[in-house]
């Protein structure tokens, strides 16, 4: 994420600078860092904790986890 990050911002700063165009390419980069950087995040995720899910669903399914029916007044 922090690679993205910098990396961006360095490519766009230096965009500017042979441009001229100061805070454009800077801001517009930038953001395409940040964007970047969380896909990479959420992609990592999405890799490592892919077999979470069926040891989730088993663990709501459990008899002592199920709320009691109410109380008949």
């Amino acid at each position: 994420m922090v690679l993205a990050i910098f990396g961006s911002l360095y490519f766009g700063n230096w965009l500017d600078k042979k441009f001229g165009t100061t805070p454009y390419f800077t801001i517009l980069f930038l953001v395409i860092g940040v964007i970047a950087g969380f896909k990479n995040i959420y992609n990592m995720i999405q890799r490592n904790f892919k077999d979470e899910e069926p040891i989730i669903k088993s663990l709501k399914s459990e008899p002592h986890r199920k709320r009691p029916p109410p109380a008949k007044a």
